[in-house]
């Protein structure tokens, strides 16, 4: 597969196409705006004790982002499952437990943040910018991939594709 950028002039390109991403675009940001709160919120915020439990729960509002830029891209619903299996299938996650690796990420983000309530409201604050990056960082990937999705197949594309073993990214 080639891939296409937003603005890049071939063949399958044309302005309302452009214009059709954008909107797609900017409304998978916004509701990805919303978890990172969350995290950023959850990391800031001095839990002495419970740090990484509460990272740990931090997946649940990433995951129901993921879903939302899923359907805002193509017509057909998608669950949490469907969307582990899409990150082991492209590469987000080579690992067979794609869902742990990203849980392993949040809880070691709880265990730096129980050294940042050391440092008071200085750690606090890198602690926050920290657990919201890592879910900017994701939700960005994920957006990005769904927007190739989309200028290669479409709207009508649909998770079975991507999980065909045949298909390659």
């Amino acid at each position: 597969m080639k891939l296409r950028f937003l603005g890049q002039n071939n063949s399958n390109s044309n302005n309302q196409t452009d214009i059709e991403i954008k909107k797609k675009k900017k409304e998978a940001f916004k509701i990805l705006i919303k978890p990172t709160m969350i995290s950023f919120a959850n990391g800031a915020i001095p839990k002495p004790t419970v740090e990484i439990a509460t990272e740990a729960a931090t997946v649940i509002p990433d995951a129901i982002a993921f879903i939302k830029i899923w359907e805002i891209y193509f017509e057909k619903e998608i669950s949490t499952q469907d969307i582990i299996e899409i990150f082991k299938k492209i590469g987000i996650a080579k690992s067979t437990g794609a869902i742990a690796t990203y849980v392993v990420i949040k809880i070691s983000d709880g265990a730096i943040n129980e050294i940042g309530n050391i440092l008071g409201p200085v750690g606090w604050l890198v602690e926050g910018v920290l657990s919201g990056s890592i879910t900017i960082v994701a939700g960005y990937v994920w957006i990005n991939f769904c927007e190739q999705m989309y200028l290669e197949y479409g709207s009508k594309f649909d998770k079975d594709q991507i999980l065909d073993p045949s298909f390659s990214y």
